[in-house]
């Protein structure tokens, strides 16, 4: 740690704090300020770091997207990859079918990024869920606000017109 003036002492964790843990800090009576005097006695206190939520599910619930779009949903800290894996669903909503793909782990484990092994089809509802298992990347802690978010592909859409027309002639 490090004094920050004469009344301020300061301490980064490395690694840092797990989410969702309860921490106990102790700090003795030994400890002296800047200018060499010692605390007149030790102090201790709890508190709970923050457990793991989904910030943003992409695309958004209800939006209409390409047939290659990605996946990507974003966390407010690491997260735990196999307990997010298993979290971690794309299910066709006509058919029920769950969508293959790849999940990588990007920004420290606090963003997944699915991506389809093939195009998702034409005017088809989608439904992405992020069930509760999903764990803080220490393990401790399980997230807080389970998510399931719709959405739906492009439309197929014939051409209304085309020129030139059988009747017109161009030169």
């Amino acid at each position: 740690g490090e004094w920050l003036g004469t009344a301020i002492y300061t301490f980064t964790p490395d690694p840092a704090f797990a989410g969702g843990t309860e921490y106990t800090v102790t700090v003795s009576g030994d400890l002296k300020d800047v200018d060499g005097s010692p605390m007149t006695e030790g102090y201790s206190w709890t508190f709970r770091t923050v457990r793991p939520q989904i910030l943003s599910i992409y695309p958004y619930g209800g939006e209409i997207v390409a047939l290659d779009r990605e996946i990507q949903v974003s966390f407010n800290q690491p997260m735990n990859r196999d307990s997010v894996r298993s979290a971690f669903t794309l299910r066709n909503a006509q058919t029920g079918v769950d969508v293959a793909g790849a999940l990588r782990f990007e920004s420290n484990d606090s963003v997944i990024v699915f991506k389809p092994s093939s195009l998702l089809s034409l005017e088809t509802p989608y439904q992405i869920t992020v069930t509760g298992v999903a764990k803080s990347a220490s393990g401790e802690a399980t997230l807080t606000n389970p998510r399931t978010e719709n959405f739906s592909t492009y439309t197929q859409h014939s051409p209304k017109k085309t020129l030139p027309t059988n009747t017109n002639t161009y030169t």
